[in-house]
């Protein structure tokens, strides 16, 4: 049976958490709870193309600030095992031969081929999303599907 829906960990908490352990890295573990979308839900369609169009300002920045321990650059990627699809958040801590290299932070829940706090490798057509997180100013900048979750929760 084709499942209709993709795995999200919800993302404000997981904001939370970068807004107070910024600095961290992979350190701890968050406790986002599941949330489920349907695969084509119009709203996080429309965000991750706001993602992936604006990825370049996200590389940009990171490049510029790699070893700024201030900022902290995360990316939602779309894992996949056997079918089935979890969106999860890896901290980056480099970017080397186009592929985007850190540690996933997040507990798998579906998919049973990574393991939280796994060194990840993923390329461009993985991202989903990305997120700056700057621990000076408790600010954040992308995190698109997390604004669509925020704002769904919010009603």
């Amino acid at each position: 049976m084709k499942q209709n829906h993709n795995i999200i960990h919800y993302t404000s908490l997981f904001i939370a958490f970068l807004l107070i352990v910024s600095c961290g890295r992979h350190s701890s573990k968050t406790n986002d709870p599941v949330v489920y979308a349907q695969a084509d839900d119009p709203e996080l369609e429309q965000a991750r193309n706001e993602a992936i169009n604006s990825l370049d300002y996200f590389i940009k920045s990171f490049s510029e600030h790699r070893s700024d321990s201030i900022f902290n650059y995360s990316l939602k990627v779309d894992f996949v095992d056997n079918g089935q699809h979890e969106f999860m958040w890896i901290d980056l801590e480099k970017i080397e031969n186009e592929q985007f290299i850190g540690y996933l932070g997040n507990e798998p829940q579906i998919i049973k081929n990574v393991k939280y706090g796994e060194m990840i490798s993923v390329d461009k057509s993985q991202i989903e999303d990305w997120i700056i997180v700057d621990s000076r100013t408790n600010t954040w900048e992308g995190g698109f599907s997390v604004k669509v979750f925020l704002k769904r929760n919010s009603k």
